[in-house]
């Protein structure tokens, strides 16, 4: 699978995969292959945020998304984000997941125009050959509120199984 790419026709985000398909031929004594083709595809990360759209963690002040190898949002809970492109790659969350293969929850500022500390619970997930991330984020101040307690855990449930 290709790096993560925005579409200039359209602000698609997706990554192409192509795979090479062989030809068997039976010479008798031997047997040899040939490319035949190369079968391609583009997965359209769209579809991904919709899904996470559906646990409308908006509503309680969450957000998850799905990073790239290189940290790139390929899909965003937050709908009025999703088309927007963001890069999470400096943070030690996505760094524990992506590049070291942790998963765990640690305080991180996310925005550092609006100096929001959060609690990031990360999760890496294989993806081909690269590592990839999901980051579930909760504003700190909201995280000690007993109504949200149990919130992160049933949606963290979902996002990572």
């Amino acid at each position: 699978m290709g790096n993560v790419i925005t579409s200039v026709a359209s602000p698609v985000r997706e990554a192409l995969i192509a795979i090479p398909v062989y030809s068997l031929k039976d010479n008798g004594n031997s047997t040899s292959t040939t490319i035949a083709g190369v079968w391609t595809a583009g997965i359209n990360f769209n579809i991904l945020s919709k899904e996470l759209q559906s646990f409308n963690l908006t509503a309680s002040g969450m957000r998850a998304v799905y990073l790239d190898h290189n940290g790139n949002k390929v899909a965003d809970s937050d709908v009025n984000k999703a088309s927007t492109q963001e890069s999470f790659a400096s943070l030690a969350s996505f760094k524990h997941a992506a590049i070291d293969g942790q998963s765990g929850s640690m305080i991180e500022t996310v925005d550092d125009n609006n100096d929001t500390k959060m609690i990031v619970t990360y999760q890496p997930v294989k993806a081909f050959h690269n590592t990839w991330a999901v980051l579930l984020m909760q504003p700190l101040q909201q995280s000690s509120s007993a109504n949200n307690t149990s919130v992160p855990n049933l949606v963290q449930q979902q996002l990572l199984k």
